[in-house]
C-alpha cells in the first residue's frame, strides 16, 4: 500500500512537472509568435506607406484610390488604405470619396520613425463600426484588425502587447498591466501570486513587448489533472513520468533552453582583453568578451553567439553586456577618461531597430570612456538601414571598428561610404607572420588602405615579441593578444593599466592612424 501511494505521489509529481513544462512552453512560443506576427504587421505597413507616399499624389483622385486599392490587394494583413488632404481623410479604399473629410484626434504613439499610430480607432465597414489599429505617415494611413490577435486569449493565459517610448508604455492590444517594465528578465516567477511570467521584446521592432502570464489554478484546470490515481495506472505513468522526465532535462540541458534561462538567471558575464600601444606597451583601451556558465557548465562563444541571434536574443545579451560592463568599469578608478571600451555587437541589431535604443542606456549615457563598436565586414553593411545608423552612431560620439578586416565580405568603396575610424587586422593574419605565408604579405595593403582612409589599425593575437615589432615596423600601431595579457576581469584591467599610461593620457581619441608606407 506504501509502495502505491509513494508511487502514485511521485508519478503525480512528475505529471505535475510535464504539465508545468508544456504549459511553459506553450507560453513562451505564444510571446515568439506574438512579436512574430507584429514585426510582419509593422513590416508590411512601414513597406505600403512608403510606396505610396513615394508616387506623390497630392489629391484623391481615381490614379490614387487605384493605387491604394493595388496596394491592399497584395496585403496580408492591412485591411483598409485612407489618403488625407490638409490632414484631413478624404478617402479610403473601403469607402472610396468621404463627402465630409474626417479629423483624427491625436496618435496614441508616435514611433521614432515617424509612424503615428492609433490603438483603438474605429472603421465604418458596411454600417457597423470595428476596432483597428490605424497606422498614418505622410498622405496615407493603412488600417489593420486588432482582431488579428484574438488567437491569443486562451483561457489559462493573460497576456499584453505595449509600445515602450521612454518610460511611458500604451497599450497596444491584450489586458493592460500585464506587462511590468521593471522587469528586464525574460521569465520570472512571481511568489505571491502564484503566477509565471514571460517577457520579450521583437528584435526587429524592439520597442514592441509582449508579456505572457499564467497561473497554476488555471493550468491545472486547463489539463484536467486526475485527482486519484489506481496502483496500476500510477504505475504506468510513473514509467512513463521517468521516460518523460529524462526528456525534459535533456531538453533543459540543450543550448536554446540554456541561453534563455541563462539571461534570466546570470549565467553570463564579460572579461576584458587589454588593447595596447605597440610603441610604448601602454594599455590605451579593452575588448569585451562574452562568455557563459551555467549549473551544467560552460559554453563556448563560438556556440552560443551565433545561437543567441538565431533566436532573437542578440540585443537582450548586447543591451545587458553594455549595461553590466560599463557600471563595473566605471568602478574602476585606475582607468582614465577616455580609455576605449570596445563592444562586439551583432548584425542584425545594426541593420534593425535595436541599435538605437543604446542611446537609452543611462549607463552610456553617464560614462566617462570613449565607446567603440566592433561590426564584422559583411553584406549587411550595403544596406541603407545599416548604414545610417552606423552615422547616427558616430553622432553620438561612438567609435566604429571593422573587425576581422580582410576575413569576410572586403569592399574597398563601401568602406570609404562608413563612418569607421579602426581596421582590426584578423589573427589568421599575425598567426602567418613567422612562416611568411602568404595570408601575412596582405598586412602590407591593410596597412595602406588604413592610412589612405586615415583610419587606426589594431592587431588580434599577437603573442610574442617579433610579431610586436613586425607589426610595428610595418605601420601597425596598437595590438591586443596573449603578449599583452589574456582577457581579465575589471580588477585585472585596472592593474595593468600603469600610472605612467594614465599620465600619458593614451586614450582612444587620440589614436594613431596608420603612417604612410616606407
Amino acid at each position: 500500500m506504501l509502495i502505491a501511494l509513494a508511487t502514485t505521489l511521485v508519478t503525480a509529481a512528475i505529471w505535475l512537472q510535464l504539465v508545468y513544462t508544456d504549459a511553459r512552453r506553450m507560453q513562451v512560443d505564444a510571446t515568439i509568435l506574438l512579436l512574430e506576427q507584429v514585426e510582419k504587421m509593422a513590416r508590411e505597413g512601414e513597406t505600403v506607406l512608403a510606396s505610396l507616399n513615394a508616387l506623390d499624389h497630392t489629391r484623391c483622385d481615381r490614379a490614387t484610390l487605384v493605387a491604394m486599392r493595388k496596394a491592399l490587394y497584395f496585403s496580408t494583413y492591412i485591411k483598409d488604405i485612407g489618403f488625407y488632404e490638409q490632414d484631413l481623410l478624404t478617402c479610403t479604399t473601403g469607402l472610396g470619396s468621404i463627402a465630409q473629410p474626417i479629423r483624427q484626434g491625436p496618435a496614441d504613439y508616435t514611433t521614432p520613425s515617424g509612424y503615428r499610430v492609433w490603438t483603438d480607432a474605429q472603421l465604418l465597414l458596411f454600417e457597423r463600426t470595428h476596432p483597428v489599429l490605424l497606422i498614418r505617415q505622410g498622405r496615407f494611413n493603412v488600417v489593420m484588425e486588432r482582431m488579428q490577435f484574438t488567437w491569443m486569449d486562451r483561457p489559462m493565459m493573460k497576456w499584453e502587447l505595449v509600445f515602450r517610448h521612454g518610460e511611458q508604455l500604451t497599450n497596444v492590444s491584450g489586458q493592460p498591466g500585464i506587462y511590468r517594465p521593471d522587469d528586464h528578465k525574460l521569465a520570472n516567477i512571481l511568489p505571491l501570486s502564484g503566477n509565471f511570467q514571460h517577457q520579450l521584446c521583437a528584435p526587429g521592432y524592439p520597442r514592441y513587448c509582449a508579456a505572457t502570464r499564467l497561473g497554476w489554478g488555471d493550468i491545472l484546470s486547463s489539463h484536467g489533472v486526475p485527482l486519484t490515481l489506481t496502483l496500476p495506472v500510477s504505475l504506468l505513468l510513473g514509467s512513463l513520468g521517468c521516460a518523460s522526465t529524462l526528456l525534459v532535462l535533456k531538453r533543459r540541458m540543450s543550448m536554446r533552453p540554456r541561453l534563455r534561462r541563462g539571461l534570466a538567471s546570470g549565467a553570463f558575464y564579460w572579461l576584458y582583453q587589454p588593447i595596447v600601444d605597440l610603441q610604448s606597451g601602454h594599455v590605451v583601451g579593452c575588448e569585451v568578451l562574452s562568455r557563459f556558465r551555467d549549473d551544467y557548465g560552460p559554453l563556448p562563444p563560438d556556440q552560443f553567439i551565433p545561437t543567441l541571434g538565431k533566436i532573437g536574443l542578440s540585443w537582450q545579451l548586447t543591451s545587458r553586456m553594455i549595461r553590466s560592463t560599463l557600471a563595473e568599469l566605471e568602478r574602476e578608478s585606475a582607468l582614465p577618461a577616455g580609455f576605449r571600451v570596445s563592444f562586439n555587437v551583432f548584425p542584425q541589431d545594426i541593420v534593425g531597430d535595436a541599435i538605437q535604443m543604446l542611446g537609452d542606456i543611462p549607463e552610456f549615457r553617464r560614462s566617462r570612456f570613449t565607446i567603440a563598436l566592433e561590426i564584422t565586414e559583411d553584406e549587411y553593411l550595403d544596406d541603407s538601414r545599416a548604414q545610417d545608423h552606423l552615422h547616427a552612431l558616430k553622432e553620438l560620439g561612438i567609435h566604429i571598428a571593422i573587425d576581422d578586416f580582410g576575413t569576410g565580405y572586403s569592399n574597398l568603396h563601401l568602406l570609404r561610404q562608413l563612418p569607421c575610424d579602426v581596421l582590426k587586422i584578423d589573427r589568421s593574419f599575425v598567426m602567418d607572420m613567422e612562416e611568411h605565408r602568404i595570408k601575412s604579405s596582405l598586412i602590407p595593403h591593410i596597412v595602406e588602405i588604413a592610412r589612405q582612409l586615415q583610419l587606426s589599425l589594431v592587431a588580434e593575437g599577437v603573442e610574442n615579441a617579433p610579431q610586436r615589432q613586425a607589426l610595428l615596423d610595418m605601420g601597425v600601431g596598437y595590438g591586443q593578444g596573449m603578449a599583452f595579457g589574456m582577457a581579465m576581469s575589471a580588477g585585472a584591467l585596472g592593474r595593468a593599466v600603469r600610472p605612467t599610461d594614465r599620465a600619458a593620457g593614451e586614450t582612444t581619441d587620440e589614436l594613431r592612424i596608420a603612417p604612410a608606407a616606407g
